[in-house]
């Protein structure tokens, strides 16, 4: 009897051990899925394929890991980081951008080379950022189709119509994609996702900007520091925000600078022949200034206006100066050319970030004009060329 207690007993406690330890095993488990986010691939275009993971940091894109694919496409990859963050995996020329939820692990899949068919399980923040950018990439890929169809009609007679076609259809695409972001927005509001949304452009266009969506950019701002504290991404989002609402004052400010009897800031530029140009040499002279762009859908609006105005001014002392806000030196001077625009030319082609910009006040709101007196002073500002002609009227010549 002793001998069976004995045995009794030391089956129980190797029992109690081998549950101990169990346990352990499954909480130790629990843990690391926990700080860690998986990323199934099921890429059957790119079998034995390398691919590259990189995180998607604030101010840079770090490579961190090379994996391979098998023969069916098969991979997986493990993110160690207890934070969410952004990643993007590089497989052959295309990029597969991935949120990282600690505790997930989601699945990516995909038959095509092109990888537009991509479908994501398992992680609901990830599937709704690729259905974002299926879409978006839709509309993309017709923008793009558009560049190059404009781009080889340059030497057409009826370049002007075809240019004034794209750039109407550019105009119902920008519209198309803006809502399309902001219904993504609105409605992954928690998510990293969002950051990568409110930086989306159209071209050379931000699709979201301060001035005109500020509640928007406030509100994601507020969700994500509620969410995910003081992550990375969020908190550069929260410092950027407030850089850009202090800039934002600051164009405020530059409006009531710029209130008629104001002096007119000066303006140095080279024209579209490469000569000097600068706004403070027109002293003595009524002066239009003239802000608009070659890719605005609707610039050719006030054409007949403009010519209006340079004919019947014109032998006044009187100077029209249009200034663009283009990037591209063929589209601007094709639109010279073909709008047939015989008055001062410049540009500086550093949309969208031209100083012009917030020097007039003008962000994105074309076109926009000011009438500048013979002193040098602002008379107005105005939205269209007919209300410029009209307060010409009013004037003594």
């Amino acid at each position: 009897m002793t001998r069976k207690r004995i045995q009794l007993k030391f089956h129980l406690f190797a029992g109690t051990i081998v549950t101990l330890l169990l346990l352990n095993g499954c909480k130790s488990k629990d843990n690391t899925s926990n700080n860690t986010f998986g990323i199934d691939l099921f890429l059957s275009a790119y079998p034995n394929e390398q691919l590259i993971v990189n995180e998607v940091q604030p101010q840079a894109i770090v490579p961190i890991d090379t994996v391979f694919t098998e023969a069916s496409g098969k991979a997986f990859i493990k993110i160690d980081s207890q934070e969410p963050g952004i990643y993007m995996i590089s497989v052959g020329q295309k990029r597969i951008i991935v949120l990282s939820v600690p505790g997930e692990t989601a699945v990516f899949k995909s038959v095509k080379k092109d990888i537009t068919d991509m479908v994501v399980e398992n992680s609901l923040q990830n599937a709704n950022l690729q259905q974002y950018y299926t879409s978006f990439e839709v509309l993309r890929k017709e923008v793009d189709t558009l560049s190059v169809c404009l781009d080889r009609s340059k030497n057409r007679t009826d370049y002007p119509a075809i240019r004034d076609s794209v750039g109407l259809r550019y105009a119902d695409i920008f519209n198309e994609q803006q809502i399309l972001t902001i219904n993504y927005l609105k409605s992954n509001l928690n998510s990293l996702g969002a950051l990568i949304a409110l930086n989306q452009k159209s071209g050379p266009r931000s699709l979201l900007t301060i001035p005109e969506h500020l509640s928007l950019f406030i509100e994601i701002d507020s969700n994500l520091r509620n969410h995910l504290g003081n992550n990375k991404h969020v908190a550069y989002l929260h410092k950027n925000l407030r850089e850009k609402i202090a800039r934002l004052k600051e164009t405020n400010t530059a409006q009531s600078r710029l209130q008629p009897g104001n002096q007119a800031p000066d303006i140095i530029m080279t024209g579209h022949e490469d000569e000097n140009f600068k706004l403070s040499s027109l002293k003595g002279k009524v002066v239009v200034l003239h802000f608009w762009a070659s890719w605005l859908a609707n610039y050719r609006r006030d054409i007949n206006t403009l010519h209006q105005i340079a004919n019947r001014y014109g032998k006044y002392d009187f100077d029209m100066v249009s200034i663009s806000l283009d990037n591209k030196r063929f589209q601007w001077m094709q639109a010279i050319k073909s709008d047939v625009m015989q008055w001062t030319q410049v540009c500086d082609l550093l949309y969208p970030s031209s100083p012009l910009q917030t020097l007039y006040a003008v962000g994105d709101n074309l076109p926009t004009y000011y009438i500048i007196d013979r002193n040098g002073l602002i008379q107005g500002r105005y939205d269209t060329a007919a209300d410029v002609l009209k307060q010409l009227e009013n004037m003594k010549w």
